[in-house]
């Protein structure tokens, strides 16, 4: 399992800038103001008040990541069954990786299942075999997963390659809480939240912009 460390962070006040705004924020932010936005809001009630938002990262993004139990009916799965056979994780070896691999296809049949391989070299990608090109195939790529991808997935193959893309950003610590407070004229956070989970930066950081999470 990868070491997530969150970004060097500190809590000082905050300025809303074109303003003489002030707050202080509810939790660590990051250091470079570039990484906070600013939107400015109209409330009836209070004037003009701020929405702000930045990122930290999501440390427990790796570990709440639950892949469905092979054991259960497969047209309850959510997220599909996920092996990954590398002594480093749930070990086993190509044997047992092909044994998966006949369990799941007698489950959803074989349109749904797939041996997944895995580029390790400092970060590590997932990917469908022979989806990507990888450098040093002889050393660094090892077919040793399988995925199987719920039954009513329409088109199982995108599902596949969908789902890998996502565990590989969480694998790799790509994983994002977004802080938001709002901020009113006189500098009083009236309201913050906090929602985690989000894989990828790019997408986080169109959330803590835009305000839809």
């Amino acid at each position: 399992m990868p070491t997530i460390t969150m970004r060097s962070t500190t809590t000082h006040e905050v300025e809303i800038p074109g303003t003489d705004i002030t707050f202080e924020p509810v939790g660590p932010i990051p250091e470079s103001h570039e990484d906070i936005w600013f939107e400015a809001l109209t409330d009836d009630k209070d004037g003009d008040a701020f929405r702000v938002a930045w990122l930290v990262h999501d440390e427990w993004g790796y570990e709440s990541w639950e892949w469905d139990n092979p054991s259960t009916d497969p047209t309850e799965w959510v997220d599909g069954c996920f092996r990954d056979f590398r002594n480093s994780h749930d070990g086993g070896g190509q044997e047992a990786r092909d044994d998966f691999y006949r369990e799941m296809v007698e489950a959803v049949g074989e349109d749904h299942v797939f041996v997944v391989e895995v580029y390790s070299h400092g970060l590590e990608s997932y990917s469908v075999v022979g989806a990507k090109w990888y450098p040093d195939r002889q050393w660094d790529v090892a077919p040793a997963c399988v995925l199987a991808v719920p039954p009513d997935a329409t088109n199982p193959r995108e599902w596949a390659d969908g789902m890998m893309e996502s565990w590989t950003a969480i694998a790799n610590g790509d994983c994002w809480t977004v802080i938001t407070h709002y901020v009113q004229p006189d500098g009083t956070v009236s309201a913050d939240d906090a929602i985690g989970g989000m894989i990828g930066r790019g997408y986080a950081e169109e959330a803590a912009k835009s305000g839809v999470y």
